[in-house]
């Protein structure tokens, strides 16, 4: 059997978000009675961009301290860069900078790979910070009007979560819905992680370390990039899927590929917007894990005017 990382590996962004060529998939007929095969999570220098954003060696916290401050610096200048990636940080080490995690700026975020030893700090703008918050505020009035329980949309915002391979990570905001993973450590249903232009490539592979490391738990990862100077926004809305396959390899089955489902464009650059791919739509039982009652449970469902008006509130005191 062909190895599982020819079928499983995805690159489909380039540096600039633009796609790039993927393999040419062929149809694979399979025995629904199986049981499903759960291919392997990917190597973290994959998922941590390693080759594409080499990392800087981690030599002291004071040192780090004064790298965050200089990027925090370049992002008030109008740079739009919010990552930074480290070597040589032990697990002993990140729990250190976890634990001194206010020292570094309020709302950083952690993506921790043990096993590589890497990690990548995340800092917050006040667009992507307002991006994420005020989606998740339109989610929360349209379940209080399908008049459900806080409890069924249980909010965790960068609630850091453990996968495979010793890492760790803290996406922008996270549901979930308590009456059914009401245990220690349940992954949530719906995560968004919001970037802005440099964070293209970054936010694909946070949609797949969400469903791949969570073994297709996360049902649905919204990506929302961010290009302030132009104005401009890409919803990506990301769910667990079955692997494609190879014209050359074996039927591989997963319920964990992630597989990209919808992909909505807003250009404010000019009047009227320009909006394409709407609605967007959340399935009921993805968002709360379980079916609908209607007709006062139903899907989520943003149309193009909706998207449209909170996309405009985006610019404002920029």
């Amino acid at each position: 059997m062909p190895s599982p990382r020819a079928v499983y590996r995805v690159d489909i962004t380039g540096r600039d978000g633009s796609r790039q060529p993927t393999p040419e998939y062929g149809v694979c007929s399979v025995d629904q009675s199986s049981s499903a095969m759960m291919l392997p999570v990917p190597p973290s220098s994959e998922l941590a961009l390693t080759e594409k954003y080499p990392p800087v060696k981690f030599s002291t916290f004071k040192d780090l301290r004064k790298i965050v401050a200089s990027q925090y610096k370049k992002l008030s200048d109008g740079d739009e860069n919010q990552h930074l990636s480290f070597s040589h940080v032990t697990p002993k080490q990140f729990e250190t900078i976890e634990e001194h995690r206010v020292d570094l700026g309020r709302g950083v975020s952690f993506t921790y790979f043990g096993d590589i030893e890497t990690l990548i700090i995340k800092l917050p703008s006040q667009v992507h910070e307002r991006a994420h918050c005020m989606f998740g505020e339109r989610m929360v009035r349209a379940v209080t009007a399908m008049q459900l329980g806080p409890e069924e949309f249980a909010g965790y915002g960068a609630t850091k979560y453990v996968g495979e391979n010793a890492s760790s990570k803290e996406g922008d905001s996270s549901w979930k819905n308590l009456r059914v993973r009401s245990n220690k450590g349940d992954w949530p249903t719906l995560v968004i992680e919001a970037g802005m232009s440099e964070s293209m490539p970054r936010l694909h592979t946070d949609a797949r370390w969400w469903i791949e490391h969570s073994a297709g738990k996360v049902n649905i990862v919204l990506l929302i990039w961010i290009r302030p100077s132009i104005k401009a926004i890409k919803i990506e809305k990301w769910v667990p899927g079955a692997a494609p396959v190879t014209k050359t390899s074996s039927c591989l089955r997963s319920n964990a590929f992630p597989t990209l489902t919808e992909e909505i464009t807003i250009d404010q650059s000019n009047t009227p917007s320009v909006i394409k791919g709407t609605p967007l739509r959340l399935e009921f039982d993805k968002i709360f894990d379980r079916p609908a009652n209607p007709p006062v449970e139903q899907d989520v469902v943003f149309s193009s005017q909706d998207l449209d008006d909170w996309t405009r509130w985006l610019w404002v005191g920029l």
